[in-house]
């Protein structure tokens, strides 16, 4: 009887533990899902000035992303995107680097805010593009 009695407090302690063991590996499993979910950021993409203009000169994104902007040194020292209008940038007035940008260099900027964003160079600026912002 004594014997009937262990074997059974060990299988219950035994079927215990392991459900203790996987419940705690589930609720680590969804905490690291919650992590990733925060850390996601938004898309990045590229325009570049092209001896043609801006490439792609239209382009869609979501709120959030990132567009680097570039030029092809082979036609530009400098380069300056910021948004219309000319010259004064007024229209989303935190995209504008305020300075020119060398060639070589690159300029980033999130767009958070949604609308149909025109811009254009502000050294050339019949150069122009629009952004989408969803």
């Amino acid at each position: 009887m004594k014997y009937n009695i262990r074997t059974l407090l060990i299988a219950v302690l035994l079927v215990i533990l392991v459900f203790l063991l996987v419940n705690n590996n589930r609720s680590q499993d969804i905490l690291l899902l919650e992590e990733d979910r925060i850390e996601i950021e938004g898309a990045e993409y590229s325009i570049s000035l092209t001896k043609e203009g801006y490439d792609p000169s239209e382009i869609t994104i979501l709120a959030g992303d990132r567009i680097t902007f570039s030029a092809d040194p082979e036609y530009y020292k400098f380069h300056w995107p910021a948004s219309n209008i000319h010259p004064t940038h007024s229209i989303y007035s935190e995209f504008d680097p305020r300075d020119p940008i060398k060639s070589v260099d690159k300029w980033s900027f999130i767009f958070d805010d949604r609308g149909a964003w025109r811009f254009h160079d502000h050294l050339a600026p019949y150069y122009t593009g629009v952004i989408i912002v969803k």
